[in-house]
């Protein structure tokens, strides 16, 4: 049997409108489509998601839960903002969920009735220890040293091994709760006593465990500190040539640029045993996920009809029709020229020019790590597009919009680009 490709905008708009249709009169139900892009099954898959309210609608988590095939699940909620009449405005959902491979699956947040109490992961934050255990494995750290299932973060500068060693106060638990625990830990990079550069150039790395769960994930950002190369007298930059942990994190053989202000960020899976693995999505000109790469992590979204009527993003505009013949025409124009900023098959060639996605701007770029999403206009040798901070926000609106995933595919590199560098 042929299998049927999946539109996602279709199906985030139809389970919008069949979850408005059939809201309890109590509360507000509202559906979540859970899209996952990998090309095998996930069990129990850890999923988080912003969800938006408008105002007045939720007052606190405890009158919300989460539901799937009518049954409610082990969920985490954490309030991330609020209306002016303290109403919350959006809600940061942890769970998890099965989802079949190139596929997805439905949840439920359904408002006005109290979430069943869920016990799961458990932290104990002692002076010189931290310990966490999920249910399924203890991890143990003393936090004089940063040792992430067996493995330490090191850079190599000048042919000398540094490794990442905790500050005083280095360890904060940034996020607690039974679904899902965030494990923060700063500090800076020695060998022996020598330190790297100075007290400005540092890392972050962030621990993420899950309920019942012996996978764990990290977020591990190189930070760069000094004044962003204004000020000359302070200002300090570092070559490496290497960054490990357990594996390499930078390709073999370069010289690794760090300047004043720069960061870079690796998102890492570690299995329950074996390697790390580095997260990193690139995509081809034509927006295809770049052979070699990870597809993005699995998400939950609810319709754009939603999203517009909580306002909570801002003034969201959604597709119309209806129109007189030529206010119609004007609005398909605009819809249009949205759509080719991210979809080769919408792009028109002007007489004389040559029409180009954000996919092919990319592709111009400078061809290393620390460039990708800068957005040469034209190739290695062209100006930076001197905006690719608010593309960011840009391709977001026009996802929350249309449900079109590649706009938020979009969203998410310029994002992550955002992240190395701020």
């Amino acid at each position: 049997m042929k299998k049927m490709p999946i539109h996602w905008g279709i199906l985030f708009s139809f389970f919008m409108i069949f979850g408005l249709l059939l809201r309890p009169a109590f509360g507000l139900d509202i559906s979540l489509t859970v899209a996952n892009r990998e090309a095998s099954a996930k069990t129990a898959e850890p999923i988080t998601s912003g969800v938006p309210f408008a105002e007045g609608i939720l007052t606190g988590i405890t009158q919300v839960r989460l539901l799937q095939n009518n049954v409610e699940i082990p969920a985490q909620f954490k309030i991330l903002a609020r209306w002016p009449d303290n109403s919350i405005r959006w809600l940061l959902v942890d769970f998890q969920t099965d989802l079949p491979a190139s596929g997805s699956a439905s949840v439920v947040l359904q408002t006005g009735t109290a979430p069943a109490a869920v016990s799961g992961i458990t932290v104990d934050d002692q002076a010189s220890t931290l310990t966490v255990n999920t249910g399924s494995r203890i991890f143990a750290f003393t936090k004089t040293e940063l040792v992430v299932g067996g493995n330490y973060f090191e850079a190599v500068f000048g042919g000398a091994t540094y490794r990442a060693v905790p500050q005083t106060g280095g360890w904060q638990v940034e996020e607690s709760g039974p679904m899902k625990t965030v494990i923060r830990v700063d500090g800076g990079w020695l060998n022996g006593g020598a330190r790297l550069g100075n007290t400005l150039i540092g890392f972050r790395a962030r621990l993420y465990f899950f309920r019942n769960q012996s996978p764990f994930r990290v977020q591990f950002t190189f930070k760069n500190n000094n004044s962003f190369g204004w000020d000359s007298a302070s200002g300090i930059a570092v070559t490496l040539s290497g960054v490990n942990f357990s594996v390499p994190l930078l390709p073999a053989g370069g010289a690794y640029i760090f300047g004043q202000g720069v960061e870079k960020t690796w998102d890492i899976d570690v299995p329950a045993s074996g390697p790390p693995a580095v997260r990193d999505s690139r995509y081809n000109s034509n927006g295809s996920l770049a052979g070699g790469s990870a597809a993005p992590r699995p998400l939950a979204v609810a319709g754009p009809a939603y999203y517009a009527s909580t306002k909570a993003w801002g003034q969201v505009t959604l597709p119309l029709s209806g129109f007189s013949s030529s206010v119609q025409a004007e609005f398909d124009r605009f819809e249009k020229f949205q759509q080719a900023k991210v979809i080769a098959a919408e792009v028109e060639n002007p007489p004389g020019l040559t029409g180009i996605t954000l996919w092919q701007h990319l592709h111009q770029d400078i061809g290393r790590w620390n460039d990708y999403g800068d957005q040469r206009w034209d190739g290695d040798a062209g100006p930076l597009s001197g905006n690719h901070y608010d593309w960011s926000y840009g391709m977001t609106l026009q996802f929350f919009r249309t449900g079109r995933l590649p706009f938020f595919d979009m969203a998410r590199v310029l994002a992550r680009h955002e992240i190395d560098f701020d």
